[in-house]
């Protein structure tokens, strides 16, 4: 974390503070051996004693107000400002620790740099192992290698890319040599001129299971529920025919007894 130290600087400015402490002894010096050998004229021998005296007097407000006080100030400045600098840097040590995706970073000329404990969760390789190596073949489906690399080859020359900026499913590659599905992030990071990505990784496994159990199960659902319409047609055709039958049987009825009467 930057710290605004302008005004400090201005003071420790070798060139000024030269100046600026010249120009105070020799103002506070002339005075004093004006007061002293023309208003109060003393002894030579009191005089040898006296100017070293007077310009230690000098010496040392000055000293303090031009010297000491600004790099007391500056190393307050520099005390805050680390202070502050740790304390982020925990602070982004614990949420990167902590994390509930997989963190990876990776710089030119596609080396991981970033590792947290979900990514050692996620892909079963400690940092230890992971830091240094390069990630496409570590990480990376082989069938999907060659274009990973093509498309980080040119990430690393203009920090743009098809997936930067978006969120997208790909495979990704277990240490024990298993293919999952990782829903995936890229963020392009500029760090002192190079490009460098941040991945966010989520194993969605777990997801597309219950996905594809949901789906299964709604498949199921409407075979039966068009079993129950074909069924419920099928008795409405029966009803009907029922129906007929019983509309036949007494048109019988009726038309055997006007033959019993007549």
């Amino acid at each position: 974390m930057a710290f605004d130290n302008t005004n400090a600087s201005k003071h420790l400015n070798p060139i000024r503070l030269v100046v600026k402490v010249a120009l105070a002894i020799f103002i506070i010096e002339a005075a004093i051996m004006l007061v002293t050998h023309f208003i109060f004229p003393l002894d030579d021998e009191i005089g040898l004693v006296l100017d070293p005296l007077a310009l230690v007097v000098i010496l040392t407000p000055v000293l303090y107000f031009y010297v000491l006080a600004p790099m007391k100030r500056v190393i307050r400045q520099k005390e805050t400002a680390e202070g502050a600098l740790s304390e982020t840097e925990e602070r982004f040590k614990a949420l990167f620790e902590t994390a509930g995706d997989a963190v990876i970073g990776i710089e030119p000329p596609g080396v991981i740099n970033l590792w947290n404990q979900k990514a050692e969760e996620i892909f079963g390789y400690s940092r230890a192992e992971a830091l240094g190596k390069e990630m496409h073949g570590l990480i990376v489906p082989k069938k999907y290698q060659e274009a990973a690399y093509t498309g980080l080859k040119g990430f690393f020359m203009t920090g743009r890319g098809n997936v930067v900026g978006k969120t997208v499913e790909v495979e990704g590659l277990r240490r024990d040599g298993g293919e999952f599905s990782i829903e995936l992030s890229i963020s392009a990071v500029n760090i002192n001129g190079v490009w460098n990505a941040i991945a966010i990784a989520r194993d969605v496994t777990e997801r597309k299971r219950l996905e594809d159990e949901a789906r299964q199960n709604l498949d199921e659902a409407e075979r039966m529920n068009r079993l129950m319409v074909g069924r419920e047609l099928k008795m409405e055709e029966l009803r009907n025919e029922v129906r007929q039958l019983r509309s036949r049987l007494l048109e019988m009825e009726n038309a055997c007894q006007q033959q019993t009467h007549t």
